[in-house]
């Protein structure tokens, strides 16, 4: 029997060792936590479910994520749709043109997009989205959010992600995400990674933090490996920003407290970025009670790698992952700290399923 070993159970460890224990191997996880899950974990409050660590809906076109996670859990239908607070008028994002020719510097803004350049300026961040929004609108509705979020000026980060992150839109779709297949699960998140840690045979080991001189490394066919490669790697520490998060439970409230699942407050004066609401999408719109989540800048939390202008931090964490390989041939990377990139859900999961067909394939 082939053998494998993954460090961490978040989505692209607990999918990778479900694909292989599926398929026959014997799997063990390191968690160097005391729960299971990573960044998706549910929580309970006055029977209110709500996701501890901020939003997660899955939405995607890839069947590979959709077989294994009906394999494992319900869905609860859903499209996530999403707001900023703009002049204290909660705003459709992406920006729609329908909404904004009522704003009442609907001219200026006009004159601006009249003057875009034919393509996007791709120096920095804050040039790409003032070259496919206007001044006006990256004021309003990224400006301020981005220095929160970032904690440095806009203009020192990378234009690389910004194409996934901005959009302007004329087409009246009010959903975030275009994908086939969007949806939340019905019994949270947790409740997946529990159904992938134990639906097949796999040995878990809670509590303790794994580093690449505590694996022997011949004793596996495969090491997958989900965990941060400077601290697997005992190298210096890759620069992150994350979020610190506050739950507000408001107890015997029917319906929805906010306009939208998520709300976002790019005005720089507000301390957090933004809030959500889980009651929107976690099939409990008739209960009593609904919990909201503030979402606060905090760079000790490892969520978003910081991609500077200059690459240079991109630059250190492919190199970490060229030294893992060359060191240990069995070695396979996936997942957003691994890989040190922002990833939604169904590339998480997709990576971890890659992951256990490349250590297959290598057998």
């Amino acid at each position: 029997m082939k053998k494998a070993l993954v460090v961490g159970s978040g989505l692209s460890g607990s999918s990778a060792a479900y694909f292989l224990a599926k398929n026959g191997w014997d799997v063990t996880v390191y968690e160097k936590e005391y729960r299971v899950g990573g960044h998706v974990k549910t929580a309970e409050i006055g029977d209110i479910k709500y996701e501890e660590y901020a939003i997660h809906i899955n939405h995607t076109d890839s069947e590979d994520v959709v077989n294994l996670l009906q394999e494992v859990s319900d869905w609860i239908p859903y499209k996530h749709i999403v707001k900023t607070m703009v002049d204290g008028v909660p705003l459709s994002w992406p920006p729609q043109i329908s909404e904004l020719n009522k704003l009442p510097y609907w001219d200026k803004i006009q004159e601006e997009l009249a003057s875009l350049p034919p393509k996007p300026d791709s120096t920095n961040f804050e040039t790409y989205a003032i070259s496919i929004m206007g001044q006006t609108l990256y004021e309003k509705f990224i400006y301020g959010y981005t220095k929160k979020h970032w904690g440095v000026e806009p203009k020192s980060l990378s234009s690389s992600f910004a194409p996934k992150r901005i959009d302007l839109r004329q087409d009246d779709n009010r959903y975030l995400f275009k994908d086939s297949w969007q949806a939340f699960p019905k019994f949270g998140w947790s409740k997946v990674i529990d159904k992938l840690l134990t639906t097949y045979p796999i040995k878990i080991w809670m509590g303790k933090t794994i580093k690449e001189n505590d694996v022997d490394w011949d004793a596996f066919d495969a090491v997958i490996v989900t965990a941060p490669l400077d601290e697997f790697l005992n190298r210096e520490p890759l620069p992150w920003r994350g979020v610190r998060v506050e739950h507000e439970y408001i107890p015997n409230y029917i319906g929805k407290a906010l306009p939208s699942a998520q709300l976002n407050y790019p005005d720089y004066s507000i301390p957090f970025n933004r809030k959500t609401e889980t009651k929107w999408y976690s099939g409990q719109e008739e209960a009593s009670g609904t919990v909201i989540t503030y979402e606060y800048p905090d760079p000790s939390f490892k969520h978003y790698p910081v991609d500077d202008v200059n690459g240079e931090n991109r630059t250190r964490a492919n190199s970490l992952k060229m030294e893992l390989k060359l060191k240990y041939p069995n070695a396979i990377v996936a997942g957003r700290l691994a890989n040190y990139v922002y990833i939604n859900t169904d590339q998480a999961i997709l990576q971890g399923i890659n992951a256990a067909r490349k250590a297959m394939s290598s057998c």
